[in-house]
Formats: structure tokens, sequence, C-alpha cells
């Protein structure tokens, strides 16, 4: 059986992800509307995704910006009952993206440093999180003109925001899931490699 390449390994990878975006944002998104509607507070799965995918892939995780939102948007129209406006669609769906200057957290602290290391674990996070929610204001601020819309973002995600810190903080350590796919694979085949060598080694002393 031929290996995949690198491209179509990254494809599929985006693709299962995505899955599981759509179907974790439609969950939470439906529940939630059914068993706490009216709350001042919402959970998302998009944080979360965000996070991952960012470590994962880097700008590739772009991708999940307008899933998610089409997803929330969606899944609160049909499934939970509640009217939603073209520029919310527009909100979460570019707003997102901003999410994408957690990359830059990566540039300050160092992707590896961010994945081995608590305290800039919690930092990206943090900075993911505000920025979405920026992100989100903003694309929000050109249709309402309303400041207040900020912390109204800022509050109403929070429970969000400590959901992703806290799955990500847990799984930071599991072989290969919060980790950048290129240095994951690489690490792979370099130890690979290297029990070859020791295997072969071993051969020839025998």
């Amino acid at each position: 059986m031929k290996a995949l390449t690198f491209k179509q390994y990254k494809l599929i990878d985006l693709l299962l992800l995505s899955v599981l975006l759509v179907i974790g944002e439609t969950v939470v998104t439906v529940a939630g509307g059914k068993w706490f509607p009216g709350q001042p507070y919402a959970l998302s799965v998009a944080i979360l995704f965000f996070c991952i995918g960012l470590m994962r892939w880097g700008a590739g995780a772009a991708l999940f910006a307008p899933i998610a939102g089409l997803t929330f948007c969606l899944a609160t129209s049909v499934f939970a009952k509640t009217g939603v406006e073209l520029k919310t669609f527009a909100v979460y769906c570019f707003g997102n993206l901003a999410m994408l200057l957690g990359l830059l957290v990566f540039k300050v602290l160092g992707k590896e440093q961010v994945r081995l290391k608590p305290l800039y674990t919690i930092i990206y996070v943090v900075c993911v999180y505000l920025f979405t929610e920026l992100g989100r204001f903003c694309v929000s601020f050109i249709f309402e003109r309303d400041i207040r819309l900020l912390p109204a973002f800022l509050t109403t995600d929070a429970l969000s925001g400590v959901f992703a810190l806290v799955v990500v903080l847990a799984i930071r350590k599991q072989e290969g899931l919060f980790e950048d796919q290129k240095t994951y694979l690489l690490r792979l085949d370099a130890e690979k490699q290297k029990e070859k060598e020791t295997e072969e080694e071993f051969a020839d002393r025998i």
C-alpha cells in the first residue's frame, strides 16, 4: 500500500478535525439552547479546535474559522430554534479568523515551548481566546457601533475559554495530539531510523 504524502495526511487530518468540530459545536449549541435557555454564557468547542488546529497546522487552521461560525449559527437557528440574522453569520465566520493572530504567540514564545511549558500553554490559549473575541467584536462593531459589545463577547464566551484551557492542558503531552505535525512526523521518522540502525548494529554483532 502506497504511503500518504504529507499534503494528503494534512488534508485528511484537517477534514477529520473539521467533522469533529461540526459534531461537537452542534451538540453543545443544541444542548445549551435546549437545557439552559436564556443563560448569560455559552459553551462552544470552537476555541479548543482553534488552539489545537493552530498548533498542528499553523495557518491551515483558518479552515476552522468559517466552519465553526457556520455550524454555530445554523445549529442555533435550526436546532435551538433561535433566529439568527445574516450579520451574525458575518460576525462568527469572519470574526473567528482573528484567531490566526495566535500564531504570533508561537513567534514570541516558540511553538515547542508552548506545548511543553504549562505557563506558556495557558498564555497561548488565553491569547487565542482573546484574539477570537476581539475579531468577533470588530466585525460586530461594523454593524452595531457599540463598544459595550466587547465585554459582552468576553463574558458570554468565558466558559468556552476555560473549557479550551482545561482540555489543552490535559492533552498537551499526549503523543502527537497537541504538536506541530511536521515536527511530529519528522521525530517519528528519526526514531524509526534510529531503531533500525540499532537493530542492524545488534545483528552485525551476532
